[in-house]
């Protein structure tokens, strides 16, 4: 699989992604973990580790790319909610002068806020993880 063909992605997706690619990596491991055990010549279990390492560092780079553009979208979209959420304050009544803006507006926007700004945190704490992961494995 290589990470040219991945970058047909450009659709933003679900967040709970990561937390499954987690699962996924861990199955990965102890799948390739059962199938050397099946393996008897050496240089078979040799080609197999080369070839789930290979994968695994693809992987590892794709899910990290996957962070950063879903972190991008979330940055995007509190762009975009933040201009509209300024062209409607700016709006004036015609009779008034005043905004119009509402105190249920207001929680509404301090709530999206704190949304996007979790959930941003939350992706770049897993971008950290990745890169972590993909640190150690170098190493070894």
């Amino acid at each position: 699989m290589q990470l040219a063909r991945l970058s047909v992605f450009t659709v933003p997706l679900p967040i709970h992604l990561g937390c499954r690619c987690k699962d996924s990596s861990d199955m990965r491991t102890v799948a390739h973990r059962a199938f050397d055990a099946l393996l008897e010549e050496e240089s078979a279990k040799g080609a197999a580790y080369r070839d789930f390492h290979l994968c695994d560092r693809e992987y590892a780079k794709f899910q990290n790319w996957l962070s950063e553009r879903l972190c991008s979208i979330d940055q995007q979209l509190e762009l975009e909610y933040e201009r509209r959420r300024h062209e409607a304050t700016t709006r004036q009544s015609s009779r008034s002068g005043r905004t119009k803006v509402s105190g249920s507006s207001r929680s509404l926007a301090m709530l999206k806020r704190a949304e996007t700004a979790a959930r941003t945190a939350k992706l770049k704490v897993e971008m950290k993880y990745l890169e972590h992961k993909t640190n150690l494995r170098q190493i070894q």
